[in-house]
């Protein structure tokens, strides 16, 4: 049986083929160490499956947007979304281990972020790479660096591990697979083997594009808003946006998941919206939904931040929002346009709730605890609690 190529950003020692191997296990990647345009390029084809990091929550893994405009472009189609602990050893090299000093450090460029706690502590200059495989290959041949901040799988040089651990707290990746356009159309033999593990499908990705309002949405958005609820008699139904990401200097792009398409492109000349608009009403499938597995990482890891209602955690130009009552977990890039865009989204949960939508009893309660603030605030009554931080 025929089988989907899959590739991996920088191969299977990286911490993306780690994470996909994690997920899958059992899969066989392309050998090699793909690079963020050979991924872009195999996904355009008609029969690969990719792997990319599109989000991490002190700081991205690969150049912010380039996942999501493979989306928001309809130049790929996701397939899943899931969120994985990104771990860091430190190792010594020979030098270091004998002195015990660390003045220089070398990694990808994104652990001078994930890792800035333990870099501090040391005092060491940080030297960047585009991949922890180039990092360590570096390490491998040069002299100039007493330490290496490496995914775990790495040390194949058997180098003294100073600490198996040196990320900051909360650091995790939100990993997409990726692949073509029209994979819709595949019948089942052309999936391989992958066809069990992606199918039947449970659920759709899809997007929405509009202007940026940080003060109040306007009448169009007001009315997008409707529509993308209408046709859910419980809470739960609601589709739930993951992701929030600006698109252009003015506007943002919203993905959504939901049990089925709730809106599709007909919808803008139908009811009227104007014209910056934009739904995209496919992006993917899934037979996992992401809120609930980044919903159960937080609850694994740390299940003390979930006890609170309205939670924000803010990264180097990352960031994110959770409500555990409402299963809603939004990652985004820009604090001011994410955090606009949560409280219109609770805010409708709520609207929806006084005007008679059925809800489970503990939300009910939820909702009750907090709608005199609603109705004396709207969108500014949330308070939310700042996790990941210490």
């Amino acid at each position: 049986m025929s089988e989907p190529a899959t590739l991996a950003f920088k191969g299977l020692t990286s911490q993306t083929g780690q994470a996909t191997l994690s997920e899958f296990p059992g899969i066989n990647l392309v050998q090699g160490e793909p690079s963020l345009e050979e991924i872009i390029d195999a996904v355009k084809t008609t029969k690969n499956l990719a792997v990319l990091p599109m989000w991490n929550s002190h700081e991205g893994e690969i150049k912010k947007l380039e996942a999501l405009d493979l989306l928001f472009q309809r130049s790929a189609k996701l397939l899943r979304l899931w969120p994985r602990s990104i771990r860091f050893e430190c190792l010594l090299s020979k030098h270091a281990e004998t002195s015990g000093k660390i003045h220089s450090i070398i990694s990808v460029g994104v652990a001078k972020a994930q890792c800035s706690k333990f870099i501090e502590k040391t005092g060491g200059e940080f030297t960047s790479c585009d991949s922890t495989v180039d990092a360590y290959r570096e390490f491998c041949n040069s002299f100039k660096f007493d330490a290496i901040l490496s995914a775990p799988e790495q040390n194949k040089g058997g180098f003294r591990v100073h600490s198996s651990d040196v990320a900051n707290p909360l650091n995790f990746t939100t990993f997409a697979l990726l692949n073509h356009v029209k994979s819709h159309d595949w019948l089942p033999e052309k999936w391989g083997t992958w066809y069990e593990v992606l199918f039947p499908k449970t659920g759709v990705f899809f997007g929405v594009e509009m202007p940026i309002r940080v003060v109040s949405l306007s009448d169009d958005q007001q009315q997008l808003l409707n529509d993308l609820t209408a046709d859910a008699t419980r809470i739960d139904d609601i589709p739930k946006v993951v992701f929030v990401t600006r698109r252009r200097e003015d506007s943002c792009g919203l993905l959504f998941e939901a049990s089925d398409i709730v809106i599709d492109e007909d919808v803008i000349t139908e009811e009227g919206y104007s014209a910056k608009i934009n739904i995209i009403p496919e992006i993917g499938v899934y037979n996992k939904r992401y809120s609930d597995r980044a919903y159960e990482y937080l609850l694994e890891n740390d299940n003390s931040i979930l006890s609170n209602d309205f939670i924000r955690h803010i990264g180097t130009n990352t960031c994110f929002y959770a409500c555990p009552p409402l299963g809603l977990v939004t990652h985004g890039f820009e604090q001011t346009v994410v955090e606009s865009v949560v409280r219109r989204i609770i805010t409708k949960y709520f609207e929806l709730f006084v005007n008679g939508m059925e809800c489970s009893t503990p939300q009910n309660k939820f909702f009750e605890r907090y709608k005199p603030l609603y109705l004396d605030k709207g969108p500014d009554f949330i308070n939310f609690h700042d996790i990941g931080t210490s």
